[in-house]
Formats: structure tokens, sequence, C-alpha cells
């Protein structure tokens, strides 16, 4: 919605054709980038296991990893977040699990079964 907008028209419809303006013409931008299914644009998302080595700091809230600050994957989009950052647990589908492909590999059946530490931002996505 544009910053002109009304506090009555952020109650109406926008798919309503009785709200005042030509509902068909209107185009928001963050409409048209929703991802409903859990997919972008030109598919599906990939992520990776980030490596250890790679990460100094939380992909979230920039703080120092240390002796008291330690690493966590999340399970969901494979990035190192610290423990504030990757407090929350979901079940996961086995195709959204990630796991560190420099060990064995267990079964997606079995993780599926099990809580897995997602960080907040995917805790949010899941709607959870």
């Amino acid at each position: 919605m544009t910053s002109t907008t009304t506090s009555t028209a952020i109650d109406a419809n926008p798919w309503s054709p009785d709200n005042g303006e030509n509902w068909q013409e209107q185009e928001d931008a963050s409409l048209n980038q929703v991802d409903l299914a859990g997919q972008a644009e030109d598919g599906p998302r990939s992520y990776d296991w980030e490596s250890d080595i790679d990460a100094r700091d939380c992909r979230r809230c920039s703080r120092k990893f240390g002796f008291l600050v330690r690493r966590h994957h999340c399970r969901r989009c494979g990035l190192i977040v610290c423990d504030r950052c990757s407090n929350s647990r979901a079940y996961l589908s086995p195709s959204q699990i990630l796991q560190d492909p420099s060990l064995p590999q267990e079964s997606r059946q079995v993780l599926a079964s099990q809580h897995q530490r997602v960080c907040d931002k995917c805790y949010a996505d899941l709607g959870i």
C-alpha cells in the first residue's frame, strides 16, 4: 500500500471492486512476491550448509562467536546463528531438513519425526 493510504483503506478488501479504485489495475510489488508454497519465482529455493570456518559472527544479529557464544546451524536454511537467534524448534518435512555434508547422513524420515533447531526467521517463515 502507498503512504497516502488512509486507515479506512487498510480495512478495505483490496480485491473488492467497490473500494473506490479500479482494483484490476492495482499492482503491489509485495503481492507479486508472495511465497505461499515455499518457492521463489524461479522455482524451489535451495539452501546450503554454511561452513563453520566462514562464520565469525551470527548471520542474524552479528554477535561475535567465541567461548561463550557458540555456533548453531539452522536445520532449514543452513546458516550459522547464535543461541539467541535459534531458540526455536520445529518439525520439518524431510525435504526441508539440511544436514552437515561432512558427517554421515541420517535418515530424513527419522529426522522429520524429531524437533529440529531452526533460526527465528525460518520459524516465522514456517508460520508456527
